[in-house]
């Protein structure tokens, strides 16, 4: 008894190869997407966090020129850029109580926005600026800048 092959068409198995590779390549470009996008939110999650570090110690900064002793005098800098990342940096102070001091630093044009406020319990004179700062405690005031500290 003879047994009937199934006529083999190379057309069929042209497609069924065509099929088995798009599927693969459609797997292969859902993980590659799924992957930059973790990549890139773990590189925006480190940008804030630096961003709020840099906050972190400028308000560390303020806050040891107010504990210190009187004719305390320090420079420090401020970076251009924080990760590559272009940014704002001001002084907000309480003129009527004069117990506290924001800083508020802000990200511009980047790919994700970031406003970060850190609340310092001193009461600053001045302003803040990208490169050298100087900061000066004198009869109790704290100077950023200024070229006479009106303690």
């Amino acid at each position: 008894m003879k047994i009937k092959s199934m006529p083999f068409s190379k057309g069929q198995s042209a497609i069924e190869i065509t099929i088995i590779t798009s599927m693969m390549l459609l797997i292969f470009s859902v993980m590659l997407v799924i992957l930059l996008n973790k990549a890139g939110q773990a590189q925006m999650d480190q940008d804030r966090q630096s961003l709020e570090q840099a906050n972190k110690a400028i308000a560390d900064e303020l806050l040891m020129a107010a504990f210190s002793e009187e004719g305390y005098v320090r420079l420090f800098e401020i970076p251009e850029l924080i990760n590559g990342i272009n940014f704002t940096i001001s002084l907000l102070s309480n003129a009527t109580a004069q117990n506290y001091t924001e800083i508020a630093l802000k990200s511009i044009n980047h790919t994700f926005s970031f406003e970060g406020v850190e609340i310092v319990p001193v009461f600053v004179n001045g302003t803040l600026v990208k490169g050298q700062n100087r900061i000066v405690k004198k009869q109790g005031w704290v100077c950023i800048n200024l070229p006479i500290c009106p303690g």
